[in-house]
């Protein structure tokens, strides 16, 4: 009688470990399927929001845009005798928002661009920067082809 009643003990052990088992194989789908999709959905929600910053700051950007840099670059962007085109495919399809934030930041040696960041001697920060590179990059959708240099296009190579 003794071994019959082990066995029933074993039997009310049974049912619940298998519960146990079962729920926490279920728990781990859920966290494996959740992490899964966790990169993809963050990176989602860091798009929107830079969407949604980017869409409060063009309209300093444009502003900013038409005081400080149409002299060089042209009231579009088309560029100028004075500096080069910024509303290009060819220069928007070739270059990173990062590089297009540090050439504002600290400008290019050996050319009339001078450094407006802040920590190079200029006025803006980072916000009217990063204002600036979203402006610049909404261009692209619509940006003519061709020279990005006007004061170089029909030239001959190196002039």
């Amino acid at each position: 009688m003794t071994e019959v009643r082990d066995a029933r003990s074993g039997d009310r052990l049974a049912r619940p470990l298998l519960t146990l088992v079962l729920l926490a194989g279920a728990l781990f789908l859920f966290v494996l399927f959740y992490s899964a999709g966790e990169p993809r959905r963050k990176a989602r929600l860091l798009e929107e929001e830079t969407a949604r910053r980017h869409a409060r700051l063009l309209p300093l950007a444009e502003m900013v845009f038409v005081a400080h840099c149409a002299e060089c670059h042209g009231g579009g962007g088309g560029g100028s005798e004075k500096g080069p085109a910024l509303r290009s495919r060819s220069f928007l399809d070739a270059v990173t928002d990062e590089t297009i934030a540090e050439t504002i930041r600290a400008g290019r040696k050996g050319t009339e661009m001078r450094a407006w960041g802040k920590d190079h001697g200029g006025h803006f920060g980072e916000e009217e920067i990063e204002g600036l590179v979203a402006f610049i990059r909404a261009w692209q959708a619509s940006a003519p082809g061709g020279a990005s240099d006007p004061r170089h296009a029909g030239g001959k190579a190196g002039e």
